[in-house]
Order: C-alpha cells, then sequence, then structure tokens
C-alpha cells in the first residue's frame, strides 16, 4: 500500500496532505488541505459514482498507510457500478 495515491486524470497525492474531502452535489470531489486550499478536483457529475470518489478518498486520507490504489474504471463505465455495488 502507497501513502500517495493515483487520482483518475493520472496525478498523485500524499494522504498527509489532504485533511478535508468533501463531494459538492452534481459538482465533483474537492480536496483540501490544512490551510482549506484546494489539492484535489475531481470532477463529476453523477451523484453515486461522485459519493464514491468521495468514500474511496476518505478511506484513503484516514488509512495511516495509505490504500491500495483503486480502480477509477467505475468513473467512464456505468456497467461497473452497478457490479461492484
Amino acid at each position: 500500500m502507497s501513502t500517495f495515491i493515483v487520482l483518475p486524470n493520472g496525478d498523485a497525492v500524499s494522504n498527509a496532505v489532504i485533511k478535508s474531502v468533501q463531494y459538492k452535489s452534481g459538482k465533483g470531489v474537492v480536496c483540501l488541505d490544512a490551510q482549506m486550499r484546494m489539492v484535489v478536483w475531481v470532477e463529476i457529475s453523477d451523484i453515486e459514482k461522485g459519493r464514491r470518489v468521495r468514500d474511496l478518498l476518505i478511506k484513503f486520507m484516514t488509512e495511516r498507510h495509505g490504500i491500495p490504489q483503486p480502480d477509477w474504471s467505475f468513473l467512464t463505465d456505468p456497467e461497473v457500478l452497478l457490479l461492484t455495488n
């Protein structure tokens, strides 16, 4: 497991940097640092997918040693979301 997560756009961020994760309904997921500066923005209009991204990023943020790299394919394949829930 890594303390860095690769985001859907290919960028990576450390879990030590993220202090807040929020889903902005119909817009996307934002991660903020301790000074409330945006460090990650994942644009997602689908509410269920947005909540899933938020939950993955919260889990990543709260796990001291990180989590396995998530499979972000559910963001582009609607059938994957149905099969994994």
